[in-house]
């Protein structure tokens, strides 16, 4: 058997493996309801088909190149921070148990009520110059952060929505752009999770 065949095929059931143990550890037994998995089986089974039958098998082919850099830093940091981190893992006096940034989904808070966290959203002492340079200090060559996660509120200026940082928070700041700065001043490769299966607050996903 020709070796790229092999190394795709065992390349799709590294990728399914992951998926599975996501599934069985991530969702049901951590932190996610069952339902949450549930109601993404059919949705998640299309979208691997299209991903093996197009863009995730091209892809592979400058795999190796691509992740080059990585394997040779080892070393950075993922940053959880929206304003989700505003109230603690705590709401309305209770203590909310798991991650602090799926509270909206946990404690099923509408909108509008999880748009009031972002009014009263004002890190005025954050310091993207500070958390990059102690990240480098450390000996981290990249920083990843969550641009936006499951709520679906954006850390950024987002020309798509006003559901973000800039325009519904009295910070009125943009993050992204100083910690891009910083990173770029500092040596280390930038980067952001952004979450595409998820966004609570659009009633399509």
């Amino acid at each position: 058997m020709n070796k790229k065949i092999i190394m795709l095929s065992r390349s799709l059931f590294v990728l399914l493996l992951c998926l599975l143990v996501v599934n069985a550890f991530a969702q049901d037994k951590g932190d996610e309801d069952k339902s949450t998995s549930n109601t993404v089986n059919v949705r998640d089974k299309r979208a691997m088909d299209e991903a093996t039958n197009g863009w995730w098998t091209a892809s592979m082919k400058t795999h190796d190149a691509r992740i080059a850099w990585w394997r040779d830093a080892r070393f950075g940091m993922f940053i959880h921070w929206g304003i989700y981190s505003l109230p603690g893992g705590e709401w309305k006096g209770k203590k909310v148990s798991g991650y602090a940034e799926h509270l909206m989904r946990k404690e099923k808070i509408p909108r509008t009520e999880y748009l009031e966290l972002a009014h009263h959203f004002n890190p005025v002492k954050f310091n993207a110059d500070e958390w990059v340079k102690t990240a480098k200090n450390a000996g981290m060559r990249y920083l990843i952060i969550t641009a936006k996660h499951h709520d679906g509120f954006a850390m950024f200026n987002s020309d798509v929505s006003d559901y973000n940082v800039v325009k519904q928070t009295a910070w009125k700041h943009d993050p992204m752009v100083d910690l891009s700065a910083a990173c770029k001043k500092y040596g280390l490769k930038f980067g952001f999770y952004y979450s595409h299966a998820f966004d609570w607050e659009d009633p399509e996903k």
